[in-house]
């Protein structure tokens, strides 16, 4: 038994996929590089604001990059790691930090930081109460390592009383922040600018962190794009004066939301899985070692096993492996 467990424990630390031998995030490169990646959007949002902001084209291209950080920032909160009171800490630290430099740069009003604050805000906000129903009824995360995800032993679709109670919460904060603005058609706006962004990320974002690309995936990949494409500049075609301007914002959200999480995915390895069902296998182990999916769920389940069927299973597996007489 004692064997068992200290190969079990080697084969957690090094590909990843026991949740008993998680890594200490805080320790890790990708963690850095993720928080100095949102303060180059940050520092991003108000050079736009200063120096690019006041041309059609440029401001155009600078929506859709707000757009798109606004999006990546509710899809973090609905679906990255971390405890859910320190992604909402997080993201509302990003929001304000983007909000008060972008307010710097455009040298509006002091009244005016508060509206900012709550025009990003309400994005992303509704942005995580559309996506969150993924994290609770599909299992889906989007982080670096699947062994800081916990396995669950939930099916697809299910839904608990703490769901209902956090989607009717998720869906609450965004109302909060239109009570602040006091202003009816403002807050339209932001919701239908929020859906612009939130159609034309999407289906990229799947694209740059999707696991398992197959010749469905790219047909399925195209599609929505070609969807997003077409719903993006028709929106965008109806809220903006003039039409023109509507390629543009489209081009900014595409390039800023393949730019951060292409070079996640291309140098940490970011990626979307599931926690329901077989562990995952992660992208890049230390040793590079890669676990079958069924071992990998083994390996994962064993500590929380207890002694007496840990035994049984032993004998299954001496008895299934040992060698026949002749």
């Amino acid at each position: 038994m004692a064997t068992m467990d200290a190969a079990v424990a080697g084969i957690c630390e090094t590909s990843g996929s026991c949740a008993a031998a998680r890594p200490d995030w805080r320790r890790q490169p990708h963690t850095w590089f993720l928080v100095a990646l949102t303060a180059a959007n940050i520092a991003l949002d108000g050079l736009a604001a200063r120096f690019v902001l006041g041309a059609a084209s440029s401001e155009a291209i600078s929506i859709g990059v707000l757009l798109a950080q606004s999006f990546l920032m509710g899809l973090w909160m609905a679906l990255g790691g971390l405890h859910a009171a320190a992604r909402f800490a997080a993201v509302v630290a990003a929001t304000v930090a983007g909000a008060a430099v972008l307010w710097l740069g455009l040298r509006r009003p002091v009244g005016d930081l508060r509206e900012l604050i709550a025009f990003g805000g309400i994005i992303v906000l509704a942005t995580h109460a559309v996506l969150l129903p993924l994290r609770a009824m599909f299992g889906y995360r989007i982080d670096f390592d699947p062994a800081y995800h916990p396995r669950s032993a939930d099916k697809s679709m299910q839904l608990r009383l703490m769901h209902l109670i956090a989607f009717t919460t998720a869906c609450a904060l965004p109302c909060a922040l239109v009570r602040v603005l006091n202003d009816a058609d403002a807050a339209l706006a932001i919701f239908a600018f929020g859906g612009v962004g939130l159609v034309g990320s999407l289906p990229i974002a799947w694209l740059a962190v999707a696991a398992r690309r197959t010749w469905r995936f790219w047909l399925a990949a195209l599609g929505m794009l070609s969807a997003s494409l077409v719903v993006d500049l028709w929106a965008l075609g109806t809220l903006l004066p003039g039409h023109a301007e509507a390629a543009p914002v489209y081009a900014g959200i595409a390039a800023t939301v393949l730019a951060n999480l292409g070079v996640l995915r291309l140098i940490f390895g970011l990626r979307l899985f599931s926690v329901l069902g077989p562990a995952p296998v992660a992208i890049g182990s230390r040793n590079g070692v890669a676990l079958d999916p069924d071992l990998a769920f083994v390996v994962d389940a064993w500590p929380r096993l207890p002694n007496t069927l840990r035994g049984d299973l032993l004998l299954q597996v001496r008895s299934a492996t040992a060698p026949s007489p002749e």
